[in-house]
């Protein structure tokens, strides 16, 4: 059975399972149980129905955070103005609802991407290089953001946050494009050791805690590097996709998804985790076409690099994409005594294991 923030499963009392993309289905069976057998805190680990939860915990009495706080998160176009009141540098930017809304956006920037307000994980998202683009649009894009397209490598920081402090932070370097899994690239990212990266990454996390007002949260933000600073791209209120987690604990301790539920009962947030080893961390993630999963090939890979690996997939098994960067076939944690040998070892995995896929 599946664990929650390495919580045995024995302590559950019933796991019920349902679409995160189905918000109805959610908030009613928050609802009945609530209203059976009483909830004393709703933890949302899905970006999807962070709102849902919001809502429930309102008409039902539960303590935490409500959809106004929410939603600063979730709509891309409320989370920008909020990134702007607090002095961050933001890419150029308009909510739209039909294609022809992007053109003065685009004849602006030459470069633009339009993706949904709401969307979560890099998907539906599109990357218009001109004019002639636009064609590749549907005409009718409700609740759309269009942005400026900015050239520049993509952090992550992954922090918790208690009482308006930040407890634990880690700032990391993607090492590929977030919208890898669309052509079936690997992704991977490293833990950065950058002086002045991590310095302007922190005061960014600070200056976004402050201006939305974040008292108790787990937070993912992101951020492209340009030549003069940070350009601020999204700020997630729950734990990072993927493999963060897993490389956020390896690295500090910390098991941000066991931070969202302590900071959701109030209990102090502290590392779950005593046997942190030195050196540096990072992740990869693999991704597979629609078909028949097979195997996924590590032969060249040494145990010694691995902290963890995880196969999403039984051998035999009909396998289809989500469409988002967290959905991989498998991914692996990565140790190394510093950033370059980390990144140096994801590149050679990227070359070298293989996810084999059944023709029949």
């Amino acid at each position: 059975m599946a664990k929650v923030a390495s919580t045995p499963a024995s302590q559950f009392v019933s796991i019920l399972g349902f679409s995160i993309d189905d918000d109805a289905a959610t908030e009613s069976i928050l609802k009945s149980i609530s209203q059976t057998s009483g909830l004393d805190a709703i933890v949302v680990f899905p970006e999807n129905l962070q709102l849902c939860g919001a809502r429930v915990r309102a008409s039902e009495g539960i303590a935490g955070h409500r959809e106004e706080w929410v939603q600063r998160f979730r709509d891309k176009d409320v989370m920008k103005s909020f990134a702007r009141k607090a002095g961050l540098r933001c890419a150029d930017s308009v909510p739209v609802d039909l294609r022809s809304e992007v053109a003065p956006l685009l004849a602006r920037h030459g470069k633009v991407v339009v993706k949904p307000r709401d969307g979560a994980g890099s998907a539906g998202v599109h990357i218009l290089d001109g004019p002639d683009d636009l064609a590749l649009l549907p005409a009718d894009i409700e609740n759309h953001q269009a942005e400026e397209f900015i050239e520049g490598a993509m952090i992550h920081v992954d922090a918790a946050v208690q009482h308006g402090r930040v407890v634990v932070s880690v700032v990391s370097r993607y090492l590929d494009s977030t919208l890898s899994h669309t052509d079936g690239r690997p992704l991977g990212s490293v833990v950065s050791e950058d002086p002045r990266l991590r310095s302007d990454a922190l005061s960014m996390l600070d200056s976004v805690v402050l201006g939305f007002e974040i008292d108790h949260a787990v937070v993912h933000l992101e951020a492209f590097v340009v030549d003069d600073g940070l350009v601020f791209n999204e700020i997630a209120c729950r734990a990072g996709g993927g493999s963060i987690v897993e490389t956020v604990t390896a690295h500090t301790g910390y098991n941000l998804m066991g931070s969202m539920i302590d900071l959701e009962m109030g209990v102090p947030l502290t590392s779950r985790n005593e046997s942190v080893e030195p050196g540096c961390h990072g992740f990869v993630l693999f991704y597979a076409p629609p078909g028949i999963f097979d195997a996924v090939d590590t032969a060249e890979v040494p145990e010694d690099w691995i902290v963890r690996s995880r196969i999403g997939a039984r051998s035999g098994q009909v396998v289809s994409p989500i469409g988002r960067a967290g959905g991989s076939i498998c991914s692996f944690v990565v140790r190394g005594a510093d950033e370059a040998e980390v990144e140096h070892r994801i590149r050679h995995m990227q070359k070298s294991v293989a996810v084999r896929m059944r023709s029949e």
